[in-house]
């Protein structure tokens, strides 16, 4: 698209979740239970995992890193549009939901959202919250966003077995960003997806 003068260049910088699987971890806040650090910083609110306990949200503390330390590094670093039509995030799975929180609490710095089978069920990890802060939280008269959603048709999770569920979660994300005035809005569900980077 770029060489087609169809799409301007971009910077992509990807952020590292924290590894599950490595005994190496010093940290010991995240060696106690590997199986939900990644869940703790990327939700905003506290919920129980089955299986697992208790999640502790670091949502706050992943949108300041990203506010904070992430853009400023880049901006100081690299030749970019710092503008802020010009600044996109997204994510994939709780990746997804993240960039919508991250993307509403940041609004006056990010324009464009992009969240790949965002994961924001209400049972477990309550999505209720996540929706009603998008609703709240969003100002689309002085702050619009380009917002765009997909979910595959195939998608299945311990928690959501059946494709449907995590279908009709994303499908109330995209209610609740109409609903708080978002006029850009893009939802899809991609037919025989999984829950999967292919």
């Amino acid at each position: 698209l770029i060489r087609e003068g169809r799409a301007k260049g971009s910077i992509v910088v990807g952020i590292d979740s924290p590894n599950l699987w490595d005994d190496t971890d010093s940290d010991s806040d995240f060696s106690k239970n590997k199986n939900t650090a990644r869940y703790r910083e990327y939700t905003a609110w506290d919920w129980t995992l089955p299986g697992e306990g208790e999640i502790k949200s670091l949502g706050d503390k992943t949108s300041d890193f990203i506010a904070n330390q992430v853009m400023p590094y880049i901006e100081n670093n690299y030749r970019v549009d710092t503008s802020r039509e010009n600044t996109s995030l997204s994510g994939s799975s709780m990746g997804g939901y993240m960039t919508l929180y991250v993307g509403t609490r940041l609004k006056e710095k990010i324009f464009n959202l992009m969240a790949f089978s965002p994961v924001a069920q209400d049972d477990p990890m309550r999505g209720y919250m996540l929706r009603d802060y998008l609703i709240q939280q969003a100002d689309p008269d002085i702050y619009p966003q380009r917002i765009y959603m997909d979910m595959g048709g195939q998608e299945r999770l311990g928690y959501a077995p059946e494709p449907e569920m995590l279908i009709d979660g994303m499908q109330k994300l995209c209610e609740s960003v109409k609903t708080a005035g978002h006029k850009d809005i893009t939802c899809k569900v991609i037919s025989g997806g999984l829950h999967d980077e292919i």
